[in-house]
């Protein structure tokens, strides 16, 4: 049967003629003769080259049938046998073969996370990948050169990734590991970062390899520092940190803790890194004008900022299964106020997406940075600042959004740790306000006037009249109508985590009209009414019923929480 590039598709179509022309066992020979011919023929780079369509249609011969199937990869572990053989166009070529005869009993996701489906037949083909990843990675000589072919080769690179995956021996994957280590070329760069994502997926499968996947994410994370302008590669980085975060968010302790120092200290200075490039401080946004803003604020795809938020919380997870204490040479809390200090920090945050992953990042700063601030600190650099206050309560929209909720948490526990009250800033919130605190804060840095920072908790009359002018009536109606007589507050994190579609295909939930930006946050918004009465400046008290604010505190005294009945 030749089957030219022109003929292929003849072929193919030939295929049910032939299945009743041959008895099975006929069809084995001649299927066998097929591979043992292209196998020859593999060895000469210019057969090779022509023998693709063969190639293709030997890979749907077999496919179609389990006892071929079976026939194929009985040829292919004798093949394998002789591993001195087992180079070049000859590796592409068994490669080719186990994955076309996979595609029936396994899926890929986008994430690189690969799944069989418990078959007889998964069973069979991912042992096959087992000895080809064996073969693969036998010589540390010869490491550079596999890598540049699997550049090149989907088939070489789909072999090494379920090896990687399915692998129970720990020592070889941790060789491994170091051989990729030990490679600095750019080339291969892309195909190192989805062999180390596929170490991290590892963990998934076998917890109790837990050093291999801290080696790996402090191998990944030192990626960060170069230049992200390959979407490919930040995509990759991005989802390896999702995998990282939620294997490491499963393991309660077990986790050693110089290999979690490592870890740390290898996502410190990629947080920093990233941080730092995506930051415009106020400092440089002289000159800037409408025009070029924008252009500033859209360098970074979101894969980015995906990368950014995971690793935090991947690090945050590390840290906490470790037990670390916290160090002085790791400064998350100065990574936190400089995030909030950037220039285009506000505009991120009105993009949808972008607002969800910068809010996850604040949230994992701030767990990180949390054990080292003292409630009695003297010093300055403990607290945030008044402008960096307004950036974040800028930022939070006082609704009942997810991401909203992870920075109210942020902002609750930043009150309770330093003792520092908030109620002014507290009062101003949302893009409203955002746009008040930026305007100001780009006035005071041009002609560098310097802020009382004692002044955060004083509130004047016209500080009131805005806040009251500001908050939305309509959406505080919509939270009187909707009020949650049983108010409960669950992980607004975690909730966050599960939302975001991710990696492994998972639907966001359903949220109704009570969990969404249409209403606003109850408690907070009772607290607000609150600051608002208790204030010592005269303030119009018709303005309250106006815009519903005292109809919140009447229907809250129905509330099944004590503390909320109390506060109404």
């Amino acid at each position: 049967a030749s089957a030219d590039s022109q003929n292929l598709e003849l072929a193919r179509a030939r295929l049910p003629i032939l299945a009743q022309a041959y008895a099975l066992d006929a069809a084995i020979d001649v299927t066998g003769g097929a591979l043992g011919c292209l196998w020859q023929r593999a060895a000469d780079k210019s057969s090779y080259a022509r023998d693709q369509p063969r190639r293709e249609l030997l890979a749907h011969i077999v496919s179609a049938d389990d006892q071929l199937r079976v026939s194929a990869c009985e040829w292919i572990g004798r093949m394998l046998e002789d591993a001195a053989e087992l180079t070049g166009h000859r590796m592409h070529y068994l490669s080719g073969l186990v994955r076309a005869m996979a595609a029936s009993c396994m899926s890929e996701s986008e994430g690189g996370r690969i799944a069989w489906d418990g078959s007889g037949a998964s069973q069979l083909l991912s042992s096959m990948c087992l000895k080809l990843g064996t073969c693969l990675f036998a010589s540390s000589s010869r490491i550079s050169a596999r890598l540049n072919d699997m550049a090149g080769n989907a088939d070489l690179l789909f072999v090494a990734n379920a090896f990687i995956q399915g692998s129970e021996d720990a020592i070889a994957i941790g060789s491994l590991r170091r051989k990729l280590a030990k490679l600095t070329d750019e080339a291969s760069l892309t195909v190192r970062a989805t062999l180390l994502r596929s170490m991290v997926l590892h963990l998934a499968s076998f917890p109790d390899q837990v050093d291999v996947g801290l080696d790996s994410f402090a191998a990944l994370a030192g990626f960060v520092p170069l230049p992200l302008d390959s979407k490919e590669l930040t995509g990759i980085l991005a989802s390896s940190m999702e995998h990282c975060m939620r294997s490491f968010k499963s393991i309660a302790g077990g986790v050693a803790l110089d290999s979690a120092k490592k870890a740390a200290v290898a996502s410190f200075h990629s947080i920093q890194s990233l941080c730092h490039s995506i930051c415009l401080p106020f400092e440089q946004a002289e000159g800037f004008g409408a025009v070029e803003l924008p252009k500033l604020v859209e360098q970074h795809p979101e894969s980015v900022y995906r990368l950014l938020a995971f690793m935090t919380i991947a690090t945050h997870s590390i840290v906490s299964a470790a037990g670390m204490q916290p160090s002085p040479e790791l400064r998350w809390f100065s990574l936190l106020r400089s995030l909030l200090d950037c220039r285009l920090f506000g505009d991120r945050m009105k993009v949808s997406g972008i607002c969800d992953l910068l809010s996850l990042t604040i949230s994992g700063l701030w767990d990180l940075a949390k054990p080292s601030l003292s409630r009695w600190s003297a010093s300055l650099d403990d607290y945030l600042s008044l402008d960096q206050l307004e950036c974040l309560m800028g930022a939070y929209g006082g609704t009942r959004s997810l991401h909203d909720m992870v920075l109210l948490r942020v902002i609750g526990d930043y009150e309770q740790i330093t003792r520092q009250s908030i109620q002014r800033v507290a009062l101003a919130f949302g893009p409203t306000a955002a746009s008040t605190y930026l305007k100001e804060r780009i006035s005071r840095t041009r002609y560098a006037i310097e802020r009382d920072e004692n002044d955060i908790g004083v509130v004047g009359e016209d500080t009131l009249s805005n806040a009251l002018l500001a908050v939305d009536s309509g959406k505080l109606f919509r939270t009187v109508l909707n009020f949650p007589v049983n108010y409960s507050v669950a992980d607004p994190v975690a909730q966050l985590l599960t939302a975001l579609s991710d990696s492994e295909g998972r639907a966001k939930p359903g949220l109704d009209i009570y969990e969404s930006s249409l209403v606003y946050e109850p408690q907070f918004m009772l607290a607000w009414v609150w600051t608002v009465v208790s204030a010592r400046v005269q303030v119009d008290i018709r303005r309250l019923f106006e815009c519903n604010a005292a109809g919140l505190a009447l229907v809250a005294l129905s509330s099944a929480d004590p503390r909320t009945r109390k506060l109404a």
